[in-house]
């Protein structure tokens, strides 16, 4: 479990973490400074662990997760799994003082590295990725329906069903993309991780 359950001591009482003897552990607002995503690589089968202790940690996370159909004692059964296995992305303000808490969380591994740096990948590469999450999952909402009463001192009867929101209600229209379509549709993870790094312009 490594170092959570301080954390969770840490967080729980309230601590602000963007003001001078803010928790150590937690990430920090830092003034003046354009906060980035980056992408950090994960332990085998670890995402979810990483987020958790991130997440912990005040970390802004996003495991952008898919729908799959895998046959539990001969039953099919639908799960989530990682969009890119082995992936997860991380929201940091001045990633020169955070560098050593993230690498430091139970689960996490590396930064997937442009160079000698951490990779930066764009806001847009990230509203493009959780398109393509909500058009693959669209969010499900309750509408209520009021019908009317067949006779006045009857109360009407009230329905409910499911209306689905999809992509282009929520993120709005997106350039087309090779690369993007690709990792909509493929069912590969392995694939899926290789599309995502030539959409960030680096080598596999």
């Amino acid at each position: 479990m490594g170092n959570l359950a301080q954390v969770r001591v840490a967080t729980t009482r309230g601590d602000v973490v963007d003001y001078d003897g803010a928790n150590k552990l937690g990430a920090e607002v830092i003034a003046n400074v354009t906060a980035t995503w980056h992408i950090v690589e994960t332990m085998p089968a670890h995402e979810q662990i990483a987020a958790g202790h991130l997440t912990g940690r005040r970390f802004g996370v996003y495991l952008p997760e898919t729908e799959q159909y895998e046959v539990h004692r001969g039953r099919k059964v639908k799960m989530l799994r990682p969009l890119f296995p082995g992936y997860l992305f991380v929201f940091v303000w001045g990633l020169g003082r955070h560098i050593g808490r993230i690498l430091a969380c139970p689960g996490v591994w590396r930064f997937l590295q442009s160079g000698e740096q951490p990779a930066v990948i764009s806001d847009d590469l990230i509203d493009a990725i959780r398109a393509i999450e909500n058009k693959q999952r669209p969010l499900s909402v309750t509408v209520e329906i009021i019908g009317r009463p067949k006779k006045r001192w009857r109360r009407a009867k009230t329905n409910e069903r499911e209306q689905l929101i999809h992509d282009n209600e929520i993120v709005g229209v997106r350039p087309w993309s090779a690369y993007l379509d690709g990792i909509a549709a493929n069912g590969n993870g392995h694939e899926r991780n290789g599309l995502l790094h030539r959409a960030m312009g680096l080598s596999i």
